[in-house]
């Protein structure tokens, strides 16, 4: 009876720790667009995203802490990619909260026109739902190359960083998730000199391409990350070793004007 239940046990971890989670995740917003006086207002705005399904979430004024809600609009148009999504049959003075299904492109752009009181405003954001493995916790340290229970090359705990990071900047997600498979890929292999050259220089490339997207601002975004990845003495003591292995090593950077290739996906359009 006690091997049956040790059995059941152990099946149920291994069917949890492989297991993906549907996330949701605040890609644009939230931004704020008030109403002014005279005519409609009218603003564009555009967003970048993975193509798919997602969802507006508007918030209509603010809600104190007795509930009441202020500063609402009570007349609104939101569209979507030329699609009116909510129409002044949905405001209401009295209606807090709205949210409505979206069909996601690449690229994407919205239109709001608010038609109301003057100092009356919206908040808006956009959220879709991404499957992401459940968070490691502490057994995500126990070993160098930690737990990558989707086997995607990159470590649960970092995938999730990233995403919760740079939720509405899905290139440097990508090359963020680039630069941690090349971590990934180094640590148990430090001391191999062909194999930490090999990886410096697809390093250096990554660098170029978080320069181009980023600017100087990427020097702080790669120190967050290292963080997170050498977040333990054997990993740091492993990343030492692989600095070392370069020793007398040259390493050539590109021209400022080619770090736009030196990305390994497409970098035209979106937020960039």
């Amino acid at each position: 009876m006690k091997k049956s239940v040790l059995l059941t046990i152990f099946i149920f971890f291994v069917l949890f720790v492989g297991k993906s989670f549907a996330v949701e995740v605040r890609i644009w917003g939230p931004n704020k667009y008030s109403r002014t006086s005279g005519a409609p207002n009218i603003y564009i705005d555009s967003f970048s995203t993975m193509p798919g399904q997602g969802k507006l979430v508007v918030k209509n004024g603010t809600m104190d802490n007795k509930s009441r809600i202020q500063d609402s609009l009570s007349s609104a148009i939101i569209s979507v990619n030329g699609e009116q999504i909510l129409g002044p049959r949905d405001f209401n003075s009295q209606v807090y909260l709205l949210e409505s299904p979206l069909n996601l492109a690449e690229n994407n752009n919205f239109s709001i026109e608010l038609a109301s009181s003057p100092g009356s405003y919206l908040t808006i954001e956009i959220i879709i739902e991404i499957e992401l493995p459940p968070d490691p916790g502490e057994e995500g340290k126990l070993t160098l190359l930690g737990i990558d229970s989707d086997n995607d090359g990159v470590r649960d705990d970092i995938q999730r960083y990233i995403y919760f990071t740079y939720p509405n900047e899905e290139k440097v997600r990508l090359a963020l998730t680039q630069k941690t498979k090349l971590y990934q890929e180094i640590l148990p292999q430090a001391n191999d000199q062909n194999a930490a050259l090999d990886i410096a220089n697809k390093l250096t490339l990554n660098g170029e391409c978080l320069l181009y997207l980023k600017g100087r601002a990427c020097f702080d975004i790669e120190s967050a990350l290292m963080a997170e990845i050498l977040n333990t003495k054997e990993r740091s003591l492993a990343y030492f070793i692989f600095n070392n292995s370069l020793a007398g090593k040259t390493i050539s950077g590109s021209d400022s004007k080619k770090w736009k290739n030196s990305c390994s996906f497409n970098v035209i359009g979106g937020e960039i």
